[in-house]
């Protein structure tokens, strides 16, 4: 009896292993003759096969359509946003380990096209993931923050030279210059209520989150004053920023290492536990209508499931958004790809320097095209690129957002951009021809309020054509007071 059922176990399974054969056979079959089909994942999401890639165009370093940044060989950061003030987004690579190369460069894009490369930095410096855009020195135009990896414990920030980035370089100072090394990721943002700007970042040496006052006088505070630890975490392995409000309180709260802080007072947080996770990267956004946003957490620098968390009531639910394991990535953004109203999740493995057995030439990036229900028809964007802080931004001025793809030590120094065909933007006409009329809608705030953020690398002109246009003019306030239906109107 016993060995007859011995026989049946290892027949069953003999069949399960031909038909696990057979389906990848078929699928295999499938994406030669270029069909697609749908499989179904957790999440009600589906999955895409093939094509592989999206079609969009793809510009790249290595045919020279854009210029190399003749950097370092370990890309670390990528960082977009309108740097000249021109309207138009610029970005910004920082890289390490170079021989004399500038460690960080700028990429301007021209009225008609194209970008000119710039040097930000010319010195070679020990710098880590992550970095952060933002007017430090209050003069109109953004400046940069990037920290050093585990070889320093600085925190640096250079001064934007607009307009004269031909003539004058880039003034570095310095925010941080003791304690322990290591600051892969931080921002800027207001979170305790005091309406001035913090600038948060992780310091992995310490294990600790840190929040410091932005300077009155930044250009003559070196370093700034007053930093302090709001969170210790488990171990030195935890990174991962994002912010927004999570409990719908309408205060903007830390998402770090897969918690959520609370500001309780003072200088005093709670730390709030979604999914606590190590090397992990992660975002927030409404993916499902209504109720407390939704929390995206995947494996930045290690392998392991990628994941959206939804409040319940009482704690969050965690839903796959793929049935397997993906493989560093490090790439994570949510944005409004396909201009249907609803945000979609953009997820890119790494790819490692060839000699490295970690290399992975399979390296995926994929889409998660939301319908704003917690439902995603999956994508694949791009395969056998390197992602490794890879951007959703509109790089080509046309509404739309595109692809910014920055390999980390993969065929390094290199870039890729793969640009929206999408269509025309929303604002198909510029902001100053449109018809503007004034509406209160809190009679006890009639000063200036912000009930929203700039979505992944937005101009602000885009956030004005997103929450004009998007939602059909309907305008939703989380709020006691009642709103009434406004009519936008547009000069064409």
């Amino acid at each position: 009896m016993k060995y007859a059922g011995f026989s049946f176990g290892w027949s069953l399974a003999a069949g399960l292993l031909v038909a696990a054969i057979m389906l990848y056979g078929f699928v295999r079959l499938a994406a030669a003759q270029g069909a697609t089909q749908f499989m179904p994942f957790v999440g009600r999401a589906s999955l895409t096969l093939p094509p592989e890639t999206l079609g969009w165009n793809h510009l790249s370093t290595a045919t020279g359509d854009l210029p190399s940044p003749d950097a370092g060989p370990e890309q670390v950061a990528a960082l977009v946003g309108d740097l000249d003030g021109d309207g138009r987004n610029d970005f910004v690579i920082a890289s390490r380990r170079g021989q004399g190369e500038p460690s960080v460069v700028w990429y301007q894009r021209g009225a008609t096209g194209g970008w000119t490369r710039r040097v930000v930095e010319p010195s070679t410096l020990p710098l880590e993931a992550g970095g952060a855009l933002y007017d430090i020195d209050r003069d109109g135009d953004l400046d940069l923050v990037l920290g050093a990896n585990r070889q320093g414990n600085a925190i640096w920030w250079w001064e934007n030279p607009a307009p004269a980035y031909d003539e004058d370089g880039w003034t570095r100072r310095t925010i941080k210059d003791s304690g322990q090394s290591q600051h892969h990721d931080m921002m800027f943002g207001e979170f305790d209520g005091d309406a001035a700007i913090e600038f948060v970042y992780w310091n992995q040496g310490a294990a600790r989150l840190y929040v410091v006052e932005v300077p009155p006088s930044p250009r003559t505070t070196e370093p700034w004053p007053g930093g302090r630890p709001i969170f210790t975490a488990p171990s030195t392995t935890y990174e991962g920023l994002a912010q927004g409000d999570v409990d719908g309180d309408g205060r903007t709260d830390i998402v770090a290492g897969g918690y959520w802080l609370s500001h309780l007072g003072g200088d005093s947080y709670r730390a709030n536990p979604i999914a606590p996770t190590t090397n992990a990267r992660m975002a927030i956004g409404q993916l499902k209508a209504g109720g407390r946003p939704e929390i995206v957490i995947t494996p930045g620098d290690a392998t392991g499931m990628a994941r959206w968390y939804e409040w319940n009531g009482s704690g969050w639910t965690a839903n796959d958004l793929l049935s397997e394991e993906v493989f560093f990535t490090h790439s994570l953004e949510l944005g409004d790809v396909d201009g249907d109203g609803a945000l979609d999740i953009f997820m890119g493995e790494m790819t490692f320097h060839e000699t490295d057995e970690r290399h992975n030439t399979d390296a995926q990036s994929w889409i998660f095209y939301g319908d704003g229900q917690g439902g995603f028809e999956i994508r694949v964007a791009t395969h056998g690129f390197g992602h490794h802080e890879s951007r959703l931004a509109d790089l080509d001025g046309d509404g739309d957002l595109d692809i910014l793809g920055k390999p980390f030590g993969w065929q390094t120094p290199r870039l890729d951009i793969w640009l929206n065909p999408g269509g025309a933007s929303a604002c198909d006409s510029p902001i100053a021809e449109w018809t503007w009329q004034r509406y209160l809608i809190d009679p006890a705030r009639p000063g200036p309020v912000s009930y929203t953020h700039l979505r992944a690398h937005e101009t602000v002109l885009d956030l004005v054509c997103r929450l004009l246009l998007e939602k059909t003019n309907t305008l939703v306030h989380h709020s006691s007071h009642p709103i009434q239906r406004a009519t936008i109107s547009r000069r064409m």
